[in-house]
């Protein structure tokens, strides 16, 4: 299930978006935004919250935002984004990146704290991979992650997998 899917979808500009799920009492794996092969799109200023409303002790996986990249030197960017309000017990991904080159995340924010979560599954604020170019390293900048989630599973702030990327002045509480 998805808010906003986007399947070789490249160059959009997705923004102003409100997506939420306040009623649903079934649910698969989630997706805010799904893209894939979602080269130079443009991700600001959304609000993804409340995905598992009606049904707040669900085991399913949550992304916020799930992109997949191309193969071509690409760029993608993330910025302004509010992620929060999150329930639910299964894995949980705010910001997932992977597969591209020069992904550029700034400026969002996301909030994972359900206190009452029992997860035993993986709790990701920002996952990025792959990135191959030192001339055009990926770029995590000014993010603001709370991570106080309850549950036994493993918790990253920040997850960066690259080979080559900028991160500073981003707080994380956890």
């Amino acid at each position: 299930e998805s808010g906003i899917y986007l399947y070789y979808i490249q160059n959009a500009i997705v923004t102003d978006n409100n997506i939420s799920r306040p009623n649903r009492t079934t649910s698969t794996t989630i997706y805010g935004i799904y893209g894939y092969s979602d080269d130079y799109n443009i991700y600001e200023r959304n609000r993804i919250h409340n995905p598992f409303g009606g049904a707040t002790t669900s085991t399913s996986t949550f992304y916020g935002i799930y992109s997949y990249g191309g193969y071509t030197l690409n760029s993608i960017r993330f910025a302004n984004n509010l992620i929060y309000n999150v329930n639910g017990n299964g894995s949980h991904w705010g910001i997932y990146v992977y597969y591209h080159y020069t992904p550029t995340l700034l400026y969002n924010t996301i909030s994972f704290d359900n206190s009452a979560s029992t997860s035993t599954g993986t709790t990701r604020a920002i996952d990025m991979w792959a990135n191959y170019s030192a001339a055009l390293p990926g770029v995590v900048r000014n993010n603001v992650i709370s991570l106080t989630r309850g549950g036994t599973g493993i918790k990253h702030g920040l997850y960066l997998n690259q080979y080559y990327f900028q991160s500073n002045n981003n707080v994380v509480y956890t």
